[in-house]
């Protein structure tokens, strides 16, 4: 069991928000004077059954009203003993074509939603696991499901949703505080205590920039109009935004207008279908300007909204430049410099920082060498008179005798020790720079007071080689 409380301490429809808000896949049950079961998955409504319903009275009263079954066929099924659900039967016997069942069982699991909604008191339990279901019809999301309940019987949300329309938003200046629903933390009673919104809310309020109308927030965030109407009804019912700029006078589309839009055949449309506009207001004598008419208002909208999206297009163009720039900026130092340590350091107030990574780059070089020069040592009994024989004898490659410029090592032998340096060439010059003296007294084997002179052993070979 994932979930459980009951509907006196947490309505309904926030419930199904918690449940979608996770992207849970799984049973939802909930009882009251029936047992509703409504299955999730990823979050989104695929079914729901309620325990004590009829066929009679649930899926076969779509069907016959649908003209693809008659009340004896629906009844017949009822008394039948079927070998599965009555959806198999249907679909193994071809009564009804899968497309058009997946329909009605979508409409029958929306009005078990409405039933749902009216609901106020019982006791609900999520179940997590997959569902199955042999017809796959077009799933619901919740938000979908509530703001249709809301415009259908606004007595189930106590409020209508308002359509998407052309006023522009910002969040709140001095908000509440709220957290964020994550599907990765455990559910219980702190879901239900305190302010909270579901990831695309929160989202939704970041986008919200004060120069964008709501109803353009559909195509720039990719969602649906319910999902998109929901979020802004409840971050506005939460007191986290505020209106920046309201909607112009016959601007803003109503949900009937879009009604009679959808019903509307393509390529007729009526005379009564074109909404008259109000006459505009008449100008009082002795006053400076009359009011502006609807389509005044509109085309400055239109205008508004056009010079914030060319605004926002300019502040992205300037992003852009500016990131090119300083990309070329760099490159150029760099192949002007000719070397890495101005990509680590470019400017030229820090030639200090410079000289000293270069250091540690010679450094490095020379002790890797130094090394391999004492091995030579314990092989063959000398040093060599110059860095060839190391290649020779595959202690090192030509590469590691250069450095990350491609400089040349120099090399000397000395008594007791060598001398390690870096070859640069200088207007045909060579010259050896950033030398270093190797001394081998105190190594092993390698120290001439470790060895016997004379015949008479002078110590005893006790240090470590690292």
């Amino acid at each position: 069991m994932w979930t459980s409380g009951r509907l006196a301490d947490i309505a309904v429809d926030r419930v199904l928000l918690l449940v979608a808000a996770r992207s849970s896949t799984g049973t939802l049950s909930v009882q009251n004077d029936d047992v509703l079961a409504v299955r999730f998955r990823n979050g989104e409504i695929v079914g729901a059954d309620a325990l004590k319903e009829s066929l009679t009275h649930g899926l076969g009263r779509i069907l016959v009203a649908s003209g693809h079954l008659n009340r004896d066929q629906v009844a017949a099924i009822e008394a039948a003993e079927l070998e599965g659900t009555v959806v198999d039967h249907l679909l193994v016997q071809n009564l009804v074509p899968a497309d058009t069942l997946a329909g009605c069982v979508r409409q029958h699991t929306y009005l078990l939603l409405l039933r749902l909604l009216g609901w106020k008191t019982g006791e609900y339990k999520f179940y997590e696991g997959e569902v199955g279901w042999t017809l796959e019809p077009r799933p619901l999301s919740v938000e979908e499901v509530l703001v249709r309940a809301s415009e259908e019987d606004p007595r189930l949300l106590g409020v209508t949703l308002p359509p998407l329309g052309y006023e522009v938003l910002k969040p709140l200046l001095g908000r509440r505080a709220f957290r964020v629903l994550s599907w990765q933390e455990e559910s219980g009673a702190s879901a239900v205590e305190g302010e909270w919104l579901t990831p695309f809310e929160d989202a939704l309020l970041r986008s919200l920039d004060g120069l964008t109308p709501s109803i353009d927030f559909k195509e720039r965030l990719g969602v649906d109009e319910f999902r998109l109407r929901f979020a802004l009804h409840r971050l506005d019912r939460a007191g986290l935004v505020e209106t920046a700029r309201a909607a112009p006078v016959g601007a803003a589309p109503s949900a009937s207008a879009a009604v009679a839009e959808a019903a509307e055949p393509s390529g007729a449309v009526g005379a009564d279908a074109i909404p008259a506009l109000p006459p505009p207001s008449a100008t009082v004598p002795g006053t400076a300007a009359s009011a502006a008419p609807p389509e005044t208002a509109v085309s400055r909208a239109a205008r508004l909204s056009d010079l914030g999206g060319q605004l926002g297009d300019l502040s992205r163009a300037f992003s852009v430049t500016l990131a090119a720039g300083l990309a070329i900026l760099v490159l150029a130092v760099v192949m002007a410099g000719g070397s890495m340590p101005r990509l680590h350091h470019p400017f030229p107030w820090q030639e200090a920082d410079r000289q000293r990574l270069e250091a540690l780059r010679v450094a490095a070089v020379h002790r890797d060498l130094t090394g391999r020069l004492k091995i030579y040592h314990l092989l063959y009994g000398t040093f060599p008179l110059d860095l060839r024989p190391l290649i020779d004898t595959a202690l090192v490659r030509a590469g590691d005798l250069r450095d990350n410029h491609g400089r040349d090592v120099s090399f000397e032998a000395l008594e007791q020790g060598f001398v390690l340096g870096i070859e640069e060439d200088e207007e045909g010059e060579t010259t050896a720079h950033l030398r270093s003296r190797y001394s081998v007294t105190g190594d092993f084997l390698l120290d001439p007071e470790f060895a016997p002179l004379d015949g008479e052993r002078r110590g005893a070979a006790v240090q470590l080689l690292d």
